[in-house]
This record gives structure tokens, sequence and C-alpha cells, in this order.
């Protein structure tokens, strides 16, 4: 799969982003909990022992890019030069596990939650190849489930790593040619659209670690778009909406206040800029 494209004038990122001035982690844990349709199903065989457990209060930067297919733009989200925000986490709240003895064979999953609060992006495109365009764009996002584990024993063993949550976006201060567009305050996707990202071992081991993950996603048609007597829908959904847009992230290391692990949390690099592209 070709690299995520980065946005002209976007952060070139080194080895570490500059600390934010919040370097804390929430004080109360997520309340969400998981949202079981991002949760895979245990593979064929004797049904696998499910172990509630305390689960790890922490928290981490996670900053990315979202292309857009049809536009062949991109830009950045919860960009690392701009007081980005944490995902708030309960890292390994519950353990899916049958051991290799058993019919079916081995199988191991860790599962942790979260809230992931992003703010508002930017993005300046050529509409239709010819318009300059630009919009700030929000984000709306579900319970974030992340999972972890192993399927099979060595030399076979199968290692996977997913986040998945529901996504809404909003568009707003939209300029055309530099002229504001008025798309008014409800300018939106129809409906929330799936984000599934998937981690690769050992570039994604397990939550508490961090790195790198990846995916794509289906832009839903827009609604609520322009002004009474003008309808601005078409345009956005013929600009934006479809399948196959590219969403990469990184994960930094889960600070967990109460062991100190990886406090305070680190700003990871964007996507692609890890060996300096």
């Amino acid at each position: 799969m070709p690299g995520p494209r980065v946005p002209s004038g976007g952060r070139e990122g080194a080895a570490r982003a500059e600390p934010p001035a919040d370097d804390t982690c929430p004080e109360a844990p997520p309340t969400g909990g998981f949202d079981e349709s991002f949760v895979p199903e245990p593979t064929p065989g004797e049904p696998p022992r499910v172990i509630d457990l305390p689960g790890r209060h922490g928290c981490a930067y996670v900053v990315g890019l979202a292309n857009v297919r049809k536009l062949g733009a991109a830009m950045i989200v919860n960009d690392p030069a701009r007081n980005p925000q944490k995902i708030n986490a309960m890292a390994v709240k519950r353990t899916v596990v049958r051991p290799g003895t058993r019919p079916g064979g081995n199988y191991f999953r860790a599962d942790s939650f979260g809230e992931i609060t992003l703010p508002d992006a930017e993005s300046t495109f050529l509409a239709f190849g010819f318009q300059p365009v630009s919009a700030r764009v929000e984000f709306t996002n579900g319970p974030l489930t992340i999972t972890t584990g192993t399927i099979g024993s060595p030399p076979d063993r199968v290692n996977f790593a997913m986040a998945g949550f529901y996504q809404s976006l909003r568009i707003h201060d939209v300029t055309v040619n530099g002229t504001p567009l008025d798309v008014g305050p409800v300018c939106r996707t129809a409906r929330p659209f799936r984000v599934v990202l998937h981690g690769e071992f050992p570039h994604y081991q397990n939550v508490l670690f961090g790195g790198p993950m990846r995916g794509t996603v289906t832009i839903p048609e827009f609604e609520g778009c322009g002004t009474p007597g003008e309808d601005l829908d078409p345009l956005f959904s013929a600009a934006l909406s479809g399948p196959g847009n590219l969403v990469a992230m990184n994960q930094g290391p889960l600070c967990v206040p109460a062991s100190q692990l990886s406090c305070p949390p680190d700003v990871p690099v964007l996507p692609g800029r890890e060996d300096g592209e």
C-alpha cells in the first residue's frame, strides 16, 4: 500500500515532537466501554475463556493523516504542532484466552477501550482539479475499541492488532478562491461511518507500546450543507464522499500515571516521517 500523502506545509516531524503544555492524563477513566461491533470473533473451536480485568487507566497521543481519494488531497489529524489531544484509555480491561491444548488451538486477545477527542483539522485542496478550496473539519467520535492478540502457536502463530470507532464529520469555515462560502452550521456526513485501523507486528504490539496503524474508510454523502435556497449537499458529496480514503495514525506509548509508565506521554511523529522522509 502506498504511503500516506503529507499535506504541503505540514509538519515535517522529528524523532519527537515538542512536548505540549498539558502533559497529564485525565483524572477520570473513560466510561464508554467496549463497542462490541469492533471486537473480532474468536477462531473456530472450543469457546475461549473471557476474563474481566481491572485494566490500566492511561492516556496517549495519536496523530496522523487522512487522505481524500477523490481530491488527491490530505489533512493532518490531531496536528502535533498545534496542541494535540490525547486518547483516554482503559488498557487490557478484558482478555479472551484458549490454550493451545484445547480444540481450535491457541487463541489470545487483549481488549482495551477509550475515548478519542480530536481538534478540528484544516485542509486546502483543488476541488474538481482547478478550484482552490479551504475548509475546517470537525470530528465527532464514538467509543474507541482496541484489540490485540495472537492466533496459533509458533512457528505458525499470527499476531493481530485493530482499533475501531464510529466517526462523523462536519465541514465549516469554507472559502473558495479566498472568498467565504456559507455552508451553514450543520454541513456534515449524513450518518456516522466506521473507522477500522490495523497495526502490523512488531511495529504495533499492544496498546501500551503503541505504534502505527492504518485503514481505509468510506465517507458517506453530506447533508445540511448550504443556506435556504442554495443546496450544497450534491457539491460536497460529489467532491468528498466515497470509499478508499486512507487513514494513517501513529499512537505514542500509553502513559499510566498509577505506575508512572511512559509518563509524561510522548507525541509521536506523523506517519511517513519516521525515517525523515
